[in-house]
């Protein structure tokens, strides 16, 4: 009888982590976010553009360490609201986080990119941030690259 318990758990066990694998095995017409996210760090590169970076809380640490990483690549970084970060314009990329949400700060910077005419790249948890979404031109959330991608 004490075995009971045991099958019964590692049923349920199993049921989780196959509910959990089909989220992240169903198909999809949507690239990765991480796929998203090299080409455009690439298409800024060829196009001779500075990659620019903003997020808050972990997400930002996260973000200036994808900076220095790619500057150590040879890249043209900047984190937005450094000493030193230029204009951003046509040819430039901002990469933007905001996970939970909304923040007025992530908004009002990528308005700003996007109207200097640059890409904009937000990651995001929620898909339904609408006055992020009207400003990015690619985004990603959830590990899935989701549309408003302009080529």
């Amino acid at each position: 009888m004490a075995e009971e318990p045991n099958s019964l758990m590692s049923a349920l066990a199993s049921q989780i982590c196959n509910q959990i694998s089909s989220v992240f095995t169903a198909p999809t017409s949507k690239p990765p976010a991480m796929i998203v996210l090299v080409e455009e760090i690439a298409a800024a590169a060829s196009r001779n553009g500075k990659v620019f970076v903003y997020g808050v809380g972990r997400e930002g640490l996260m973000l200036k360490a994808l900076s220095m990483r790619l500057f150590h690549l040879g890249l043209a970084t900047h984190c937005i609201f450094d000493m030193t970060t230029p204009p951003i314009s046509s040819p430039d990329l901002l990469i933007a986080s905001a996970g939970p949400g909304g923040f007025s700060t992530v908004d009002a910077i990528c308005g700003v990119a996007k109207s200097n005419g640059a890409r904009v790249l937000l990651l995001t948890a929620l898909g339904t941030v609408f006055s992020l979404i009207s400003k990015a031109r690619v985004m990603g959330w959830g590990g899935v690259g989701w549309g408003g991608k302009e080529h």
